[in-house]
């Protein structure tokens, strides 16, 4: 058993924005599968859900090394709930942020376009080949970004509003829904250790 860094993204589908309030209900913070190749436990989110509560959502991850800057922070969680697949909570953003339109179109017309990636340190093992995180220990940010891990777009369950799977079920459909894309060396990385899982 031991402690590491848990970086994981959660991503979006439907709509849900109240553009008014600055507020987009139902998003995923983090999935129980992870493409990073973990697996948390039902217990080790139920018992996180009080750590996400009002932590701030920041515009991608700080650089190894770096602290965050003030135009980075877009908003913050509120509401974090447990739910069978996940965590979920309603993301208060700053209507004011250069990305607030963006992130608003995005999560009623391309939700997949971006999702939450918590940035946290857990109690992992070794479990049939598999890291298993058994508790989320702290969380240091969670991140809004353009590449999720845990899930595929902002709200995500297992299936969109049309009853429709959100999910990648094997690596070809992950494939064919990158292709033409222009793809970073991260994503290239987590898609590499997906498929040596």
């Amino acid at each position: 058993m031991g402690t590491e860094r848990l970086q994981e993204i959660a991503a979006a589908t439907g709509c849900r924005v109240d553009r008014q309030n600055g507020v987009i209900r139902g998003v995923k913070i983090i999935g129980r599968v992870s493409r990073n190749g973990r697996e948390y436990t039902a217990r080790a989110l139920q018992d996180a859900a009080g750590l996400y509560e009002g932590v701030k959502v920041n515009v991608n991850h700080a650089e190894l090394g770096q602290g965050r800057r003030y135009e980075d922070r877009i908003g913050c969680l509120r509401s974090v709930r447990s739910k069978d697949d996940g965590l979920y909570a309603d993301f208060h953003f700053n209507q004011g942020h250069a990305l607030a339109e963006q992130l608003a179109w995005d999560a009623e017309n391309a939700p997949g376009n971006v999702g939450l990636s918590h940035d946290a340190e857990g109690r992992t093992v070794r479990r049939d080949g598999k890291t298993v995180v058994e508790a989320v220990l702290s969380v240091r940010s969670v991140d809004l970004v353009a590449d999720p891990a845990t899930t595929t777009g902002l709200y995500e369950g297992m299936a969109d509003n049309a009853g429709t799977s959100n999910a990648f079920p094997d690596h070809t459909a992950f494939v064919d829904s990158i292709r033409g894309e222009s793809v970073d060396s991260a994503a290239l990385t987590r898609f590499a250790d997906a498929i040596r899982e």
